[in-house]
């Protein structure tokens, strides 16, 4: 925190294998794809402009003649966390916190933040800084150039890959974020969205989605024998340490932590508990739990 000159921090965003758990723009570039649908957090003028809501996004490769939707965004190909991923994932595209889904045929772009990229089979398109292709490797591993990017296919993506890109192409990856209502989300440098959840509090009353948010895992999802029986109570319903970002009813931006798992000390909170403190703490607008709640 002292190099980000912060006085205080809690908790936010998942991450695993070095990416994070749904959609994360900072600086109004985005650096993972949406869990779909899952809530999420925007702040934008500085810390003053807070906006709860859901969000999707939606990732394109435009190649010279042709388009082809991108699965994620630096992240290990096949391997969805906490799924709400696109193009046949399996056992399901519907979020599930903590879930891996997995898919054999992706692309997944690569930002300089993630500088070295996983190996494996597949193809890897290099590109620079004016989205000309530099290389086609017929294998994944590289180093993400500085200024460039990169975009790893596996399964028939790979093919895909190969087929429609050559060295010298111009190929664009562009990403759109669209909110709840599904319009569009307008990002700049001083725009940044992290996806957590759930959602607790909406207008002073509690509003909580926790099916949409992924933290109740349905047998109609994940099929009976995948589904944890106890990831709903462990994960909701149980105390569990928690943190929340808030706005009170005077705008301020609240960062909120509650200790758990210390006996004769402090248990922790259920989601429901959690949305009902934070009416008692006057976070009227819109509220949303971060990343302290894992048991």
């Amino acid at each position: 925190m002292p190099a980000c000159q912060a006085l205080a921090g809690v908790n936010t965003q998942w991450f695993y294998n070095k990416a994070p758990g749904g959609l994360y723009v900072k600086d109004g570039k985005v650096l993972g794809a949406a869990t779909q649908g899952r809530g999420g957090v925007a702040i934008t003028r500085g810390g003053k402009g807070i906006h709860v809501d859901t969000y999707q996004s939606t990732t394109t490769l435009y190649a010279a003649v042709s388009t082809i939707p991108v699965d994620g965004i630096n992240r290990v190909p096949g391997q969805v966390w906490n799924c709400g991923g696109i193009g046949g994932d399996q056992p399901t595209e519907h979020p599930m916190h903590d879930v891996l889904c997995t898919d054999s045929s992706e692309l997944v772009e690569f930002t300089p933040e993630w500088k070295d990229t996983p190996s494996g089979p597949g193809t890897e398109v290099v590109l620079d800084a004016k989205h000309r292709v530099v290389a086609v490797n017929d294998a994944r591993g590289t180093t993400v150039p500085a200024t460039g990017s990169t975009v790893q296919g596996t399964g028939d993506d790979a093919a895909w890959l190969a087929t429609h890109v050559r060295v010298g192409d111009t190929v664009r990856v562009e990403t759109a974020v669209t909110d709840g209502r599904g319009k569009p989300v307008h990002l700049t440098r001083d725009t940044t969205i992290i996806q957590t959840g759930p959602t607790l509090v909406r207008d002073g009353k509690v509003s909580i989605n926790a099916y949409a948010d992924g933290i109740i895992h349905s047998a109609s999802d994940v099929g009976d024998e995948g589904t944890d029986q106890t990831f709903t109570y462990n994960w909701t319903v149980r105390g569990n340490p928690r943190s929340v970002i808030g706005v009170d009813t005077q705008g301020r931006l609240l960062l909120v932590a509650i200790d758990g798992r210390q006996p004769g000390y402090s248990e922790g909170v259920s989601i429901q508990e959690e949305a009902r403190s934070c009416i008692g703490s006057a976070l009227y607008k819109p509220s949303i739990s971060t990343g302290a709640d894992r048991p």
